[in-house]
């Protein structure tokens, strides 16, 4: 037989409403600290599970959340998923996860929608946001600014990386991309394109055939035979990033020194390769934390305001080649900040 509140209320000699209020994490000061310890440590004991059924009857609410995602598989949405699951969890909220090309779950029994970088598609957003006009968080690089969201800001970054490259006399700088992503209202296609016409320069852009590592390492190896090796390359993601590094190894050419390389995301697997690449870092942990407390505040109260925050993404160096013109900074002179 499942272990109840009134079980729990019997064996410590106190009333199910006391057991209730700590177990829903409801326990008002009346309540000693003493006696939520004991209550936390009689429901670990005797094995006390929530009956989430029960509970929605009570608070007319799922006590569920879904966290919607392009993918599963990129490392920078593998990470979104952690953070989430780590604020709803704490919550006491359970949390279904899918992607977009699957998950077509608008009518699951959920209390709040986060979706990370879905704001690109416009109709699906749509549907979600009428369905659940009050407890939509959008976030990530794509969000919805009309709505509840927690944007990141990689504009600054990217600007940054670029104008490193040109600084430092590179007068071939390219864009590793995707035909996908090839957009002016793109963030990382923008900014590029803006600083070399700024510096005078012409872009040169790749284009894969997809964003997974191996399908561009065998990209950059054939783009590079047929074409020479650019001094730069800003690639998409750190995914793509790192296939780069690979297939530019594969054919003896060093980065830094002879391909200064630039990734998007801040991954951690890009700090761990012999010569780490550059990364213009999403704050991803920032962003979920932010996200869950909007959600939280929507449902506690649905007629508050547009609640919004942009976070921005900073540019990390963590490879400096030898003929690079670092700037300075704080007046303490050059090198990887």
């Amino acid at each position: 037989m499942p272990v109840t509140i009134q079980n729990i209320a019997d064996k410590l000699n106190i009333s199910t409403a006391t057991v209730s209020r700590v177990l829903n994490k409801k326990a008002s000061a009346l309540v000693s600290e003493a006696t939520k310890r004991e209550v936390l440590s009689a429901a670990e004991e005797m094995g006390y599970r929530v009956n989430r059924a029960a509970r929605s009857l009570v608070t007319g609410r799922y006590n569920n959340v879904a966290l919607l995602l392009p993918n599963l598989w990129e490392p920078c949405y593998t990470s979104a998923v952690r953070y989430v699951e780590q604020q709803v969890r704490e919550s006491g909220y359970g949390i279904m996860i899918g992607e977009i090309v699957t998950a077509r779950w608008c009518d699951w029994p959920v209390d709040a929608v986060l979706t990370w970088d879905i704001a690109g598609v416009p109709d699906f957003v749509e549907n979600l946001r009428q369905m659940r006009s009050t407890n939509l968080v959008s976030l990530g690089v794509f969000y919805w600014p009309d709505g509840d969201h927690v944007g990141i800001d990689i504009r600054p970054g990217v600007c940054e990386a670029v104008q490193l490259m040109v600084s430092s006399g590179r007068s071939r700088i390219a864009y590793l991309t995707t035909e996908l992503m090839i957009s002016e209202v793109e963030a990382r296609w923008h900014e590029y394109h803006d600083v070399l016409a700024q510096a005078g320069l012409q872009p040169e852009v790749i284009v894969s055939d997809g964003h997974l590592r191996r399908e561009t390492r065998y990209c950059i190896k054939e783009y590079v035979a047929g074409n020479g090796c650019p001094d730069g390359i800003l690639c998409m993601n750190d995914d793509m990033a790192i296939g780069a590094y690979r297939g530019l190894r594969d054919m003896g050419i060093q980065a830094p020194e002879e391909v200064w390389l630039f990734g998007c995301d801040g991954i951690e697997d890009a700090e761990y390769l012999d010569s780490p690449i550059n990364s213009i870092v999403s704050p991803v942990e920032g962003t979920c934390r932010l996200a869950w407390e909007f959600a939280r505040n929507r449902l506690d109260n649905p007629d508050i305001p547009l609640q919004g925050r942009i976070l921005r993404a900073p540019l990390e160096i963590r490879t400096v080649p030898h003929w690079a013109a670092m700037p300075t900074r704080n007046g303490r002179g050059g090198g990887a900040y």
